[in-house]
């Protein structure tokens, strides 16, 4: 299924993809060389939407199923390069491994997923499949998540969708879903020599953040388990000025959100937490509201979101799960089923706000995201590689197996 060869090209397409520097807003070069390499290995048909995401489809007999593969092209920048073992953008290879800036993060399984495809098309007769395989390398996921997610949904209209976040092979039904909230404290400008004639606004927000802190329940579910929010920035303003006291301050929380929660809840679970305090301090002027983020695609199209992904859960009885796990397990490898869930990604789109049956499955362990060093090793890049062939394969199968 997997031998020397394809294992070498499998190789290769990802030491290609992590020497192109693609961090988000700057795929253009990552874009072009997966373009390149899906013609080559005969894809039918290569498109750019609007945002610079390159779709690759693979045809097969008229009047099937459409499967989604979705991973992302760009990366965080690799921060100091000093601090790695090996240059970030080299894709070194040593101790069975491939290192660099975006190799688990999701450069190695967008290679696997886009040699599935061609492998498939090698390995079965057109006739012995029907529906259409679509291969979606992604930009600005690490900075808009959905948005990216929610031009390929509606450009694919896919009845199934498999993430190409790490997992360490096992099939992953759900994410928690997160918010980041940001918070302003309004206060009135005073000498800092004589505070009491004014309103510190840093002050207020220390009693807002502590009021939170030892108030605050996050809920709970029985996949995601406990919520949370996390405080991640605090600024103050001075209005240019010396020697008086803040009469602004900001903080940023994150939010950590279950299954069922909403965009209303969000808001609702910290306004009910700061009600005693805002009916005990009448001076307290402050303001919630969900962050925003702005940028812009490598094609020139600018984007803004409001920081809101919800939670989602692919129910364990899905129809579409036990297929997965079941193709897998056929093919020799393991399908097991991760007890918990995923990290936030695109999931978001397909599996919460569009409700497409939808899992993560692929090489790389979690937490090695975002890392100096980060890696893949090379033998869990070869068995996703097949795995998504077993997927496509399974799930394209014109006998309805």
């Amino acid at each position: 299924m997997l031998d020397g060869k394809r294992t070498e090209q499998l190789i290769y397409l990802c030491r290609e993809f992590v020497r192109t520097p693609s961090p988000s807003g700057n795929e253009e070069r990552m874009a072009r060389s997966v373009k390149a390499s899906a013609r080559a290995l005969g894809y039918d048909q290569v498109d750019v939407d609007h945002y610079g995401n390159v779709l690759m489809r693979m045809r097969f007999s008229e009047g099937g199923p459409r499967l989604l593969f979705h991973a992302q092209m760009d990366h965080v920048p690799p921060g100091d390069s000093a601090k790695w073992s090996f240059y970030p953008y080299g894709a070194a290879v040593s101790r069975k491994r491939i290192y660099g800036s975006g190799t688990m993060d999701q450069k190695g399984n967008l290679a696997a997923m886009i040699l599935a495809g061609a492998f498939l098309k090698e390995d079965f007769p057109k006739k012995d499949l029907r529906g259409e395989l679509v291969v979606a390398a992604a930009v600005q996921q690490e900075c808009f998540d959905v948005l990216a997610a929610r031009s390929i949904a509606s450009g694919t209209k896919p009845d199934a969708v498999v993430l190409g976040d790490a997992s360490n092979l096992e099939v992953v039904r759900g994410q928690p879903g997160r918010a980041k909230i940001a918070l302003r404290t309004e206060g009135r400008m005073a000498h800092a020599l004589s505070p009491a004639y004014g309103v510190n606004a840093a002050e207020k927000m220390l009693e807002v953040l502590q009021a939170i802190r030892e108030q605050y329940v996050p809920p709970k579910d029985t996949f995601i388990g406990e919520g949370a929010l996390t405080l991640t920035e605090v600024a103050t303003g001075l209005d240019s000025l010396e020697k008086v006291i803040p009469t602004w301050c900001s903080a940023t929380l994150v939010k950590r959100m279950v299954v069922g929660e909403s965009r209303d809840d969000c808001l609702a679970q910290i306004e009910h937490t700061l009600a005693p305090l805002r009916k005990r301090d009448e001076a307290l002027n402050l303001t919630l509201s969900f962050a925003t983020t702005e940028g812009r695609c490598y094609t020139g199209v600018v984007l803004a979101t409001e920081q809101f992904v919800p939670s989602w859960v692919l129910p364990a009885d899905h129809p579409f799960l036990a297929g997965v796990r079941r193709w897998l397990q056929r093919g020799g490898l393991e399908g097991t089923l991760s007890a918990g869930p995923g990290f936030g990604t695109s999931g978001a789109l397909y599996g919460g706000e569009r409700r497409i049956p939808t899992l993560i499955f692929g090489a790389g362990r979690p937490e090695l995201a975002h890392r100096v060093d980060e890696y893949i090793d090379i033998d869990q890049m070869r068995q996703a590689c097949v795995g998504y062939r077993l997927i496509a394969s399974g799930f394209l199968d014109s006998s309805g197996r």
